[in-house]
């Protein structure tokens, strides 16, 4: 039961959702501060990356704890992308497949932002992680802007259609934690020309655009709604977003009531 029910708000898609999602980027909650957010935010959060390779800081007691929190809330967690990468790195991933499974994550992010391989050797990790029965998150991208600069929009929906073919759930396009790439300048102003086309090629259900900043959020849920899917949300900014989704703040009242 919620106050003021006697004011409408847009249609919001239910839990597990296809459509309208929020990932969170963890930084290193602790269970207790975990338990905290999701008593208000659970409705609105569908994933929770532990960013970079924060997992590997936590004992295992720890993070299946985090996990089981996440769980009873019916939402896909998953490892950093830069973990994976390091697992790449040092020749394990198909270890590191084996333990997130183990573990309890539900999904695992598939990228190739800082460690150098070929697009066919990703595809392979990618239909590797879909045989250890991991859902699986692929990103597009490079977190150094200028090798980020060098990826024309062309180039990316190829890579795009191929993680698709190859097993991936949704397709990540890469803005950091600062949304300074990517689709984004410098100033983190977003390339509508490039979203629009990247939009019209996959299908705005398939993609997850990373948008920490909220120029960037309200950008989004004006420009094609609140059903996009929006990612590296600190867990502070998860109710904020939800309010630019349902029109509760002053930059998206218009679009919705």
């Amino acid at each position: 039961m919620h106050p003021y029910d006697f004011i409408s708000l847009p249609v919001r898609t239910k839990k597990p959702r296809e459509q309208g999602l929020t990932s969170v980027l963890d930084k290193g909650l602790g269970v207790m501060q975990l338990q905290d957010f999701m008593a208000d935010a659970a409705p609105y959060v569908d994933i929770v990356k532990f960013g970079w390779g924060t997992s590997r800081l936590f004992t295992a007691e720890r993070l299946r704890a985090k996990l089981q929190i996440l769980h009873d809330n019916q939402i896909n967690v998953c490892p950093g992308g830069t973990l994976f990468e390091v697992a790449v790195a040092q020749n394990c991933a198909t270890e590191f497949f084996k333990e997130i499974k183990q573990l309890g994550f539900s999904c695992v992010e598939i990228s190739d932002g800082t460690v150098a391989m070929s697009h066919e050797a990703k595809l392979g990790l990618i239909r590797q992680a879909r045989k250890h029965q991991l859902c699986v998150l692929s990103e597009i991208g490079k977190k150094s802007p200028r090798e980020d600069s060098e990826l024309g929009v062309d180039e990316r929906i190829a890579q795009a259609r191929a993680e698709f073919d190859a097993g991936a759930w949704k397709v990540i396009i890469e803005g950091r934690e600062t949304g300074t790439v990517g689709v984004f300048d410098a100033e983190g102003d977003v390339q509508s020309q490039e979203v629009d086309q990247i939009v019209r090629a996959i299908g705005l259900q398939n993609l997850i655009f990373e948008a920490p900043q909220k120029k960037q959020q309200t950008w989004f849920f004006k420009h094609y709604g609140n059903h996009v899917n929006v990612g590296n949300i600190p867990p502070s900014e998860v109710i904020p977003v939800e309010t630019l989704r349902s029109g509760l703040r002053a930059d998206t009242l218009k679009e919705h009531h």
